[in-house]
């Protein structure tokens, strides 16, 4: 990955890049619980395990994130689950979050971030974060919470074209017997 950076984006929270074992843990138990699975089966879903941000120039968003995914497919990754939440008016975290397989067959996430959006999702809103799904934190505490974590997201400038990023995802469950 680190030879995807350049003047206009690099990659930050390196140090940050392992889940720790308690929040693995806290993922894996409410992921088997809410999809009522077994922790394997719950751990097959996990993708953010190990986990990358790369921060991009406002300037150049789209075409940067774009580009890397490009390269990243031409080395052999597969995107196997891309998240826009730019685009989604309803959420108020914002950047691009993927999946992808190493060819390995290893799966970790990539977070696209601009330099806002990174600090935001970071220093600016980690507190309001951990109330909100703190399972002792009264439905009042989360409430506040998250609106004071939404409105500090809003505050976010939009790059032009992050809206209507998409990428293809590969599925090779659905693709088995098809033309490629």
């Amino acid at each position: 990955l680190k030879s995807v950076e350049s003047d206009q984006a690099y990659l930050e929270g390196l140090e940050y890049r392992l889940k720790t074992v308690s929040s693995l843990s806290r993922k894996l138990l409410l992921t088997a619980h809410e999809n009522g699975v077994t922790l394997d089966e719950a751990r097959a879903d996990i993708g953010d395990a190990l986990r990358y941000t790369l921060i991009i120039d406002d300037s150049v968003y789209a075409e940067k994130t774009k580009e890397t995914l490009d390269f990243l497919k031409d080395a052999g990754y597969q995107v196997i689950k891309f998240k826009n939440y730019w685009a989604n008016d309803e959420r108020a975290y914002q950047g691009i979050n993927c999946n992808l397989s190493c060819p390995n067959g290893m799966v970790f996430e990539l977070q696209f971030h601009t330099q806002d959006s990174y600090e935001t999702k970071g220093e600016k809103t980690h507190k309001y974060y951990e109330i909100m799904r703190d399972e002792n934190a009264s439905d009042e505490e989360k409430e506040e919470a998250r609106k004071k974590h939404d409105a500090l997201f809003a505050l976010i400038p939009v790059p032009d074209g992050a809206r209507d990023m998409t990428y293809p995802e590969y599925h090779p469950e659905k693709t088995k017997g098809q033309v490629q």
